[in-house]
């Protein structure tokens, strides 16, 4: 059995699991397979090894309550106080590095801070270095999820712990790193954002910046109503989401998944392409001097602007897939 036949059959096994919770299973079980191909073993032993789907649908099942895995954890409060010597006026970056953690942070008048662990198993600390607040948070569980995937679904411990932050003040740079976790950001300024999640969505919504770099090794990538000089969406698989962004150099990839790209900037710099899967493109208004380049080396190109010529074009807008089809309105 194939990487792809084992992980379809696994997926129809868990079709009575949440969406969040499924492709999380098979995230893990795919990361499995792949580290035993780099190893030197072929997909088909490594698969052999893990046994029948139905077998490990079937033990999953029996330890994770299916109601419980559709609700959000349950997370007990801890270290209320850190904000209180935070002065935000004298802070011009944020540092924060996780490993299960899920950051959400938006902006607002009073500075607030506040940690939550469901299970107390995590090291969380912070402090101030200069004009700089660093966060670092170790779980002792975050790197064995690979290789026990069902002692990962009976620990509670798995799910992430979170920090939310609300800031009233604009920033320099903004920097966040989670091995295992979601990041949510809104209504922020700062010169520079840098944020990444190995295993997790990134949203992004209502920032300022002058440079934007949002990515994910597994997860979407979502940014709504935002604007940069310069901004890239990325993932290695999953979708990226481009709605009402302004920016001069706009960069969007995927390795599996699709590109949606709506209320375009209708003249900018745009690069958007995916190996494997479409790109849908809906510009705000009728470009002027953009050329607009749309191809796919294995599929179909709709693009109402064909007929669209620019003798002196200021911008260049190119949308190409490997696989997929293009469409542009």
């Amino acid at each position: 059995m194939t990487k792809n036949e084992f992980l379809k059959q696994l997926e129809n096994e868990l079709i009575q699991l949440s969406s969040t919770v499924r492709n999380d299973i098979l995230n893990e079980y795919q990361n499995h397979i792949n580290e035993g191909v780099e190893e030197g073993k072929s997909e088909e032993e490594v698969v052999a090894a893990l046994g029948d789907p139905a077998d490990i649908a079937e033990e999953i099942l029996s330890v994770e309550n299916v109601e419980e895995n559709a609700r959000e954890p349950e997370y007990a409060a801890m270290q209320s106080d850190l904000h209180q010597d935070i002065n935000p006026k004298d802070i011009n970056s944020i540092d924060i590095q996780g490993d299960f953690l899920t950051v959400d942070i938006r902006s607002g008048i009073k500075f607030e801070m506040n940690y939550e662990s469901p299970g107390e198993q995590s090291e969380f600390s912070h402090g101030v270095d200069g004009d700089k607040l660093i966060f670092r948070h170790k779980n002792k569980n975050a790197k064995k999820v690979h290789f026990n995937i069902l002692d990962f679904m009976r620990n509670k411990n798995y799910r992430s712990d979170k920090l939310t932050i609300v800031w009233p003040e604009t920033l320099t740079d903004l920097k966040i790193r989670t091995e295992k976790g979601a990041v949510t950001l809104s209504g922020l300024t700062a010169k520079t954002f840098n944020v990444a999640a190995d295993l997790g969505g990134v949203t992004v919504e209502n920032i300022v910046g002058m440079n934007g770099e949002f990515t994910s090794d597994m997860g979407s990538v979502t940014v709504k109503n935002s604007g940069f000089d310069d901004v890239k969406l990325a993932t290695d698989m999953g979708r990226v989401k481009a709605d009402n962004i302004v920016a001069n150099h706009q960069s969007y990839s995927t390795d599996m998944g699709a590109i949606d790209i709506k209320n375009a900037q209708h003249d900018s710099n745009i690069t958007a392409h995916t190996d494997m899967g479409s790109i849908s493109v809906v510009y705000n208004h009728k470009p002027t001097v953009t050329q607009i380049i749309a191809k796919t080396k294995m599929g179909s190109v709709s693009n109402q602007l064909d007929n669209y010529i620019v003798d002196h074009p200021e911008y260049t807008a190119r949308f190409t897939t490997s696989m997929g089809s293009v469409s542009i309105h």
